[in-house]
């Protein structure tokens, strides 16, 4: 009885192993079918839409980039003033 147990146990244990190397290596071979790329769930036309989207939200990020830089010379420039004329007490 107790062989019957392990038996079984080691079954279970097969058959799952099994099924996850099967489902890994069906991932692999989908992922190499499709190019390494995702596959879009869009039509071209509203892919492009997105896409063109995107490079606006890049460009937006950049543009931030560059105001928070220019924000932050600012104030240092400001302080930098301020504390000077602390210095000089006017």
């Amino acid at each position: 009885m107790f062989d019957s147990d392990i038996q079984k146990f080691f079954g279970v244990m097969m058959a799952l192993v099994i099924s996850a190397v099967t489902l890994v290596t069906s991932l692999v071979v989908l992922k190499r079918v499709a190019g390494g790329r995702r596959v879009s769930v869009l039509p071209p036309p509203e892919l492009d839409v997105v896409n063109a989207r995107l490079d606006q939200v890049d460009g937006l990020e950049q543009r931030v980039a560059e105001l928070e830089e220019r924000l932050d010379f600012t104030e240092r420039v400001l302080s930098q003033h301020r504390e000077t004329e602390r210095l000089r007490g006017v």
